[in-house]
């Protein structure tokens, strides 16, 4: 009986001699290179030659939760594509996925992108009834292209009304909204995130059309990345999602109006 229970205590200490130690530290993650393009508020330099914008404070927040060493690689989006490829870069951000991409990346869906109604803050038009009922206001469109059923519908009513000017291409409809000649632009917000703060503040985003054709852009993680990692990733901004966090961050870089389109957590 003596040798039974000799037996099971020695089994019992090897068992504890290969079990984690209880609190260890969870297993280090990283360094994971991030490749980020320089952009107004998203990523870029400010009069001390100190780096800030959305990106900076996301990958900041974002390696605090997971607990991973994120390090930022400045570049093009051509050479930054060229580095997942290659297993030179881990992530990047705000990336649309596609199928020729999935075989890549896995993207984390951030932010619902689809167009919306920009107009001036100083206007009272806020609803596209507001713009309808007064008849002395004018839209601009790019000539050719399509915002989803409901945009292209009101479009259609303002030509008929002769209340649409249609333009060439997006500089020359965002030359003309700027000049406050027309009073609706319909627009990706991210298309305008390269104006000056000054004008920033003066205009408003309203989802007129929430069913508008809708995309998803997200953070794009490499399938290089080990498993474990990528979990440790995705659990860590799916936190920042549903804790408000996440929305936190982007209010603090783009119009208030863009934190709605806060992807919620999947």
């Amino acid at each position: 009986m003596l040798g039974v229970f000799v037996q099971c205590g020695l089994l019992l200490f090897a068992a504890l001699l290969h079990a984690p130690a209880l609190g260890s530290p969870p297993e280090p993650c990283g360094p994971l290179k991030v490749g980020v393009r320089d952009f107004p508020r998203l990523y870029e330099r400010d009069a001390k030659g100190e780096i800030r914008g959305l990106d900076k404070d996301f990958f900041d927040a974002l390696a605090q939760r997971s607990g991973c060493t994120i390090v930022f690689q400045p570049d093009s989006q051509p050479r930054i594509w060229q580095g997942l490829r290659s297993g030179q870069l881990d992530m990047t951000n705000w990336v649309i996925q596609t199928v020729e991409r999935a075989p890549i990346v896995n993207v984390i869906p951030l932010l619902h992108v689809r167009p919306m109604a920009m107009t001036w803050r100083d206007s009272p038009v806020q609803t596209q009834a507001d713009f309808m009922a007064d008849a002395t206001l004018i839209a601009v469109k790019i000539r050719q292209a399509a915002y989803g059923t409901g945009y292209d519908e009101l479009f259609e009513h303002l030509r008929e009304q002769g209340r649409l000017s249609e333009v060439a291409d997006f500089d020359a409809a965002l030359r003309v909204f700027s000049a406050r000649r027309v009073s609706l632009m319909v627009t990706y917000p991210w298309s305008v995130l390269d104006q000056s703060e000054r004008w920033m503040s003066q205009v408003r985003f309203s989802d007129w059309h929430p069913g508008a054709s809708t995309v998803q852009s997200g953070l794009a993680i490499s399938r290089r990345v080990s498993i474990a990692d990528a979990k440790r990733l995705e659990d860590a901004v799916i936190a920042m999602q549903r804790d408000g966090s996440l929305a936190q961050i982007v209010s603090r870089h783009l119009p208030a109006d863009l934190a709605a389109l806060v992807a919620p957590p999947r």
